[in-house]
């Protein structure tokens, strides 16, 4: 494996700063012959932690104020353990389960997790903002991982807990880097980020941030039909690119606007080897296979990509957010007031063989066309004074339309495959292809929701009181889902 970053030196010097800034106050301290030994140790401590700050309660704090189960990791944390996607985190945090790494997004926290045919207990949001997928990412701040139910402020899917990606910023100074990867089965990424400062004047101030991620690599399987190596099953490519632009136009008023689009092609669709004793079977010799279908488990014999053609999956998303900081108002104090709304599209195709045979045994293929939107208004109290609030509003929409088709080559006596009041006779041991099709199925979401947390540190109002916090929060939902059912159609034909 080869990896070049760029940005080596950048690291090295923010490892140096408080080096040399200890080696200052040690021997500024050597110069001051009053002050005391103790107090010397106290005030130029060798060995400093850096102060972790979380968003988990949708204000910025110290993740030792936190009073939830939090875990954080820093961009360094995540590169160093080779982290670029939602359903790795399980092997650096405690509770969390990864339980199907094709989607990433079927996580379990604390042994909660997702239903068959349910929603993910877990909610995902990539800047505070929530989206009802996973996704890779590349150039992050911090990612918090909040374990244990966060309903009241998380609301929607956060039963089990939430997860929250947070992008680089932009900053003031130019700056960009990059790394490249090679690896086993012709795996090849190339990262690379810019920091472009656009226009700076007094307070005011427009700031850009770029990142790309390109990544090709080649399944473990090998197909005997495939014409070429990257057309082997689970060979894909895989990119995403994103700009995130950040204005001031005030000290009190920022702005921004972050936008990304993704796309993985995937050269062939996913072929399931077959057990030894399946490929051995009498009954896949009846179905037409093949006799001497190889016995080594990592080599399959699937047609099916050569009629399909490559599989797909393709997203946007753009947001927009603000944050008005609001001083000194009438009961109320300082407020932070935070708005962000966006929109979302994906489309998918993808294909299976499940039987990794060159017959139509069981074969499905898929696509999905769908568009999410959703928006949130929060204000969040900044007075410092050991009674924290914050009120907030949320709205979501999302329509899904899916489409699948299947292939089933079964044994069956033609009256178990079609619901008919006119008798059908047996037919033997005669063997049919049957083909399914369901064309259409609509589900559609809504959900309203108003919410209000409190805290109270009761140490902050009265020095002499205990250090207690009490917390409190309600939700309101309101949720509208409507499935519309596909049509259905089904033919069934002798097999040849």
């Amino acid at each position: 494996m080869l990896m070049f970053r760029v940005v080596s030196a950048v690291a090295f010097i923010f490892c140096a700063v408080p080096v040399a800034f200890a080696q200052q106050q040690n021997s500024a301290a050597g110069d001051a012959e009053t002050a005391s030994t103790a107090e010397v140790a106290k005030a130029q401590p060798q060995y400093m932690i850096e102060e972790v700050f979380v968003t988990t309660s949708k204000r910025t704090e110290s993740v030792q104020d936190v009073s939830a189960a939090v875990s954080a990791f820093s961009d360094a944390t995540l590169k160093n353990a080779n982290i670029s996607a939602f359903d790795q985190l399980a092997d650096v945090t405690p509770g969390l389960v990864s339980r199907d790494s094709s989607e990433g997004n079927n996580l379990t926290i604390r042994g909660v997790g997702q239903a068959f045919g349910g929603t993910s207990p877990v909610a995902f949001h990539v800047n505070g903002y929530f989206i009802n997928a996973t996704e890779s990412f590349y150039d992050v701040s911090t990612l918090e991982i909040i374990r244990g139910p966060s309903g009241t402020v998380y609301g929607r899917n956060a039963t089990a807990g939430a997860i929250n990606v947070k992008w680089q910023r932009p900053t003031d100074e130019w700056d960009f880097g990059g790394d490249f990867l090679a690896g086993s089965f012709d795996q090849r990424r190339l990262r690379a980020f810019a920091n472009v400062p656009l226009f700076e004047h007094n307070d005011r101030q427009l700031n850009s941030r770029f990142a790309a991620v390109w990544e090709e690599k080649n399944g473990h399987l090998e197909n005997e039909f495939a014409r070429a190596d990257d057309e082997q099953p689970g060979s894909k490519t895989d990119y995403f690119y994103r700009v995130m632009l950040e204005g001031f136009v005030s000290d009190n008023l920022r702005v921004g606007v972050h936008a990304i689009k993704q796309n993985v092609k995937t050269h062939a669709g996913n072929v399931a080897s077959p057990s030894l004793a399946t490929r051995k079977s009498e009954r896949y010799r009846e179905f037409g296979v093949d006799p001497e279908m190889p016995a080594d488990l990592l080599i399959v014999r699937s047609q099916q990509y050569q009629e399909l053609g490559p599989g797909f999956k393709r997203a946007s998303r753009v947001v927009a957010d603000m944050t008005w900081n609001m001083e000194g108002l009438w009961l109320l104090g300082d407020i932070d007031l935070d708005f962000a709304m966006g929109a979302d599209r994906r489309r998918e195709f993808r294909y299976n063989d499940l039987d990794g045979s060159e017959q139509k045994i069981v074969e499905t293929a898929s696509q999905i066309n769908g568009i999410g939107r959703n928006a949130e208004l929060r204000f969040t109290s900044q007075n410092g004074d050991g009674l924290d609030w914050i009120l907030g509003f949320f709205w979501y929409r999302d329509d899904n339309h899916d489409t699948l088709h299947v292939d089933a080559r079964t044994k069956q006596n033609l009256g178990q495959l079609f619901f008919s009041e006119a008798p059908i006779p047996p037919q033997g041991d005669q063997v049919f292809d049957a083909k399914v099709d369901y064309v259409d199925q609509n589900r559609n979401e809504k959900n309203e929701a108003i919410f209000f947390n409190l805290r109270y540190h009761i140490q902050e109002m009265f020095a002499e009181m205990p250090d207690v916090e009490v917390f409190a929060g309600i939700r309101k939902n309101t949720d509208f889902y409507r499935l519309i059912t596909a049509q259905e159609r089904i033919t069934a034909t002798c097999a040849d």
